[in-house]
């Protein structure tokens, strides 16, 4: 009786494997290796690919010293949270049950809540509630939302417009420029949209607005703005606003352009091999052919 035959598995792991198998096709990348290289092929690509003046304006950032004060500007107004919300909305209330004015002094509060005997529980803390007339206002603080700063920049409410450079897809924002600069509204491009999240306490921000400024910050927003516009006054002149970016030929490439041009230019100066080359090359461009690069 013949020996039936069985499979033998030759894969990795396997009890039996060929003998001059590699395993380098095998071994699993690293993450940050590939997340590496993502960025060094999308950095060559853009290199490469010639980028419309659309895009290549979100490249031109604000410069780090002017990024920083208005970043720290920015922290000022950051949106209340819900527990801030939640805090204020419940002082606006005790005031009102308590019939005392929200610039009364701290001790009016205190008498007024020693004779209000149900309003006890709602405002535990006359401070917060009565001490300053802010406290029961919505507080400065800066807008967020594409369809909101949209609306400002067109109503020109909007006094500066804060723009990340990282949006994908870039199409969904890039309009934004060309709508504040048509509306006369100072817009700046800062680098991460994460990092203009945490200014609105969300995770990432495409864009954030300034309406309303203190009174007393002023005269620092003002010269804030006029950074911002000295920054981007070269941006908005027209030969800029129509000047495209990438377009870099390779190295090999560049190589194979100066051969030809060496060889049109002097053919003795260049050896044999090289003039046959550029001869030929020059001939299938002469003919209507493309040279392959």
């Amino acid at each position: 009786m013949a020996r039936r035959a069985t499979s033998r598995d030759a894969g990795v792991g396997s009890s039996t494997q060929p003998p001059a198998m590699g395993l380098e096709r095998t071994v699993r990348v690293p993450l940050n290796i590939n997340t590496n290289s993502a960025v060094l092929q999308q950095q060559l690509l853009n290199n490469r690919c010639g980028i419309p003046p659309k895009l290549s304006l979100f490249t031109q950032l604000l410069d780090k010293n002017t990024t920083h004060m208005l970043f720290r500007f920015a922290n000022k107004y950051r949106p209340e949270t819900r527990k801030d919300n939640r805090r204020r909305r419940k002082a606006k209330k005790a005031a009102a049950a308590s019939s005392v004015a929200v610039n009364a002094t701290d001790e009016d509060a205190i008498k007024a809540l020693d004779k209000n005997k149900k309003g006890k529980a709602e405002a535990l803390d006359p401070v917060a509630a009565y001490d300053q007339q802010a406290k029961n206002k919505t507080p400065y603080c800066l807008k967020y939302g594409m369809n909101h700063i949209a609306a400002l920049a067109e109503k020109q409410m909007a006094q500066l417009v804060v723009i990340s450079d990282d949006i994908e897809p870039p199409e969904v924002l890039v309009w934004l420029p060309a709508l504040c600069r048509k509306n006369d509204v100072p817009c700046a491009i800062v680098k991460g949209s994460a990092q203009l999240g945490t200014l609105v306490n969300k995770r990432s921000a495409t864009a954030v607005a300034f309406t309303k400024v203190r009174e007393e910050e002023q005269v620092e927003f003002l010269r804030l703005v006029d950074l911002v516009t000295a920054c981007y006054a070269h941006t908005n002149q027209q030969p800029a606003r129509r000047a495209w970016m990438g377009g870099l030929r390779g190295f090999k490439n560049r190589v194979k352009v100066a051969l030809r041009t060496a060889v049109a230019a002097n053919p003795s100066s260049v050896p044999a091999t090289a003039t046959t080359a550029g001869a030929s090359a020059a001939g299938a461009t002469a003919a209507g052919a493309t040279p392959i690069n």
